[in-house]
């Protein structure tokens, strides 16, 4: 019986460790950060060359379509005008005068 005993005891020892294990993996104790209020350096700023070479590339693109967008508005004005419309159009204005 006292040797039951002392499994026991040694089992529940046991199974305490790991129900304390488990809380800190489960459910982690907030860690705090101290500041020294003598340390007046500003944190390390992000590194952010990957977001500048994305963002010149955006831009880059958006320029070349903006080019596209007027060459075909040129395009378009360079197109003449068919004569029966310039015609109607012409006579339209002088109905009016």
């Amino acid at each position: 019986m006292k040797d039951v005993s002392a499994k026991q005891s040694v089992v529940a020892g046991q199974l305490d460790k790991v129900e304390a294990k488990m809380k800190d993996l489960i459910d982690p104790k907030p860690t705090v950060v101290e500041v020294d209020p003598m340390d007046r350096h500003d944190p390390p700023k992000k590194d952010t060359t990957a977001y500048q070479k994305n963002l010149e590339k955006i831009m880059k693109e958006e320029e070349e379509l903006e080019e596209k967008k007027e060459a075909i508005e040129a395009a378009k004005k360079d197109v003449p005008k068919n004569p029966v419309v310039e015609a109607s159009e012409a006579a339209e204005e002088a109905h009016v005068e």
